[in-house]
């Protein structure tokens, strides 16, 4: 039975960062000779980055934070008891989920109160700010940046000791992947390094791979099926390559045009490995402006248009099939439809070409045919 998948409605991240080549030999759930860690190994948590607090609640450790939120007393009362638990006995992977569920909880209301001490001072004192950093930082706080200004808070590693002597191996491989997926975010333009999410996909893939029906899998699904689908929906134009839809701006779309081949290098056996190696051969290509033709294999309406469009795609996938494109349009009448697509064209004989290979696997594939304007603008389907 397939899957039950669900997806990220919105996509907030800002992405940054450098590529590791490495080959990691995942191998599909259905191979018993798999790389993914049996229960007898460990899994150690990354503590490169961690800088540890010999005591939390010690003002002299958080003086630059205390300062900045003693002014607000609840939150503050509600700031030290989580920095008591990071200093108290824990002995248990259930203690552990309390802690860590203490501080992603604060996550949503430090943000604003970091991002007003950094507009008001951090951003003009650059000393006191990487006080306040180094602060958060030991405490399990990871500060965002764009184009070199703050911009957001995620989870950064702690209690890593604790972690690896406790903690299940599915529950260690959950914090593993949202401290990769947390390193991941951040730079100028949202799309530019996706390299960058392979090793959040390492133990997304291990989790999907090995522990798919728990709830640590259940934790980051959402996010592993974002970075898969943002991994093959790319096309180009000319020599550039963009992210999602039929994007041709800059910014925020910009995305390396080798993300195909750096996941086949990384990862030759997974069950999405196929998809990018037919990426490598061929992918979708337009100009930027006049007729497009969409390789369509599948058409969704109505309120849960999007989440059906990004479900069956993510579905194929999983089988291998690279129908890799969401494009959302507005129809002759006005209505929002979601194709999606196996790959699209400025040029009608390449588009012929892809019809006739998809058929074989999707007897029902057609080509769309849209008309744009100068400004990349629909102006009339021909289906």
């Amino acid at each position: 039975m397939m899957k039950t998948i669900t997806f990220l409605m919105s996509f907030s991240a800002i992405i940054l960062f450098s590529c590791n080549n490495t080959s990691e030999n995942s191998e599909d759930k259905n191979n018993s000779d798999t790389s993914v860690i049996t229960e007898n190994q460990k899994i150690n948590i990354d503590t490169t980055q961690v800088i540890e607090t010999k005591d939390p609640e010690d003002e002299n450790n958080l003086k630059e934070l205390s300062g900045i939120l003693k002014d607000n007393s609840n939150f503050y009362k509600t700031f030290q008891d989580y920095t008591k638990m990071l200093n108290s006995e824990i002995t248990s992977e259930d203690k552990i989920k309390t802690v860590l569920k203490a501080r992603n909880n604060l996550i949503s209301d430090l943000t604003p109160k970091i991002d007003n001490f950094y507009s008001s001072t951090g951003e003009t004192n650059q000393d006191l700010w990487n006080k306040v950093e180094k602060e958060l930082v030991s405490i399990g706080f990871n500060p965002i940046y764009a184009e070199g200004m703050f911009v957001d808070l995620d989870k950064a590693p702690v209690l890593t000791d604790k972690i690896n002597k406790y903690a299940s191996e599915a529950f260690r491989l959950e914090i593993e992947f949202n401290n990769n997926y947390s390193k991941a975010l951040g730079g100028e333009y949202p799309y530019a390094g996706l390299q960058d999410y392979f090793d959040a996909f390492k133990s997304g893939y291990k989790l999907f791979n090995k522990y798919f029906e728990t709830e640590y899998y259940k934790n980051i699904e959402d996010k592993f099926n974002e970075i898969v689908l943002e991994f093959a929906d790319i096309h180009k134009v000319g020599n550039e390559c963009f992210e999602g839809g039929l994007h041709t701006e800059y910014y925020p779309w910009s995305a390396p045009c080798n993300i195909p081949e750096l996941f086949v290098k990384r990862f030759p056996n997974t069950v999405f490995t196929p998809v990018f190696k037919e990426l490598q051969k061929d992918m979708s290509e337009i100009t930027g402006k006049g007729t497009i033709y969409l390789v369509v294999t599948n058409t969704f309406e109505g309120n849960d248009a999007l989440t059906s469009c990004r479900y069956k795609i993510f579905e194929l996938m999983e089988k291998g099939i690279d129908i890799v494109h969401s494009v959302n349009i507005k129809n002759n009448d006005g209505k929002n439809i979601y194709f999606a697509v196996y790959r699209f064209y400025s040029d009608k004989n390449k588009a012929e070409d892809a019809l006739n290979k998809i058929k074989k696997i999707i007897n029902d594939a057609k080509i769309v045919t849209l008309n744009m304007d100068e400004n990349g603008t629909v102006k009339e389907i021909q289906h």
